[in-house]
């Protein structure tokens, strides 16, 4: 039994943005989503012959990809905000 301290607190957000704002985010999501995506399929065609697939090996190709591939170098992973000063 609980000492009458233990209590459950949830609180609700509204996350209210521009229209503006929410193409960045879309785009920002629609760019992991396909970046996610390159990845499970590099990943499943190496173990399906036989080699390994780490993260050293998908840094690598997120490296190419962001110059193969416009939209990948853009957004949060592609701008040189992310890169700091």
């Amino acid at each position: 039994m609980g000492t009458g301290t233990d209590r459950t607190v949830r609180y609700n957000y509204a996350l209210r943005l521009s229209s503006g704002t929410e193409r960045q985010v879309l785009a920002e999501w629609d760019r992991c989503r396909w970046t996610w995506n390159q990845c499970v399929a590099t990943s499943r065609a190496a173990h399906a012959v036989g080699e390994s697939c780490g993260a050293a090996r998908l840094d690598k190709l997120l490296t190419s990809w962001r110059g193969e591939q416009k939209m990948a170098g853009r957004g949060v992973l592609g701008s040189s905000a992310a890169n700091g000063p």
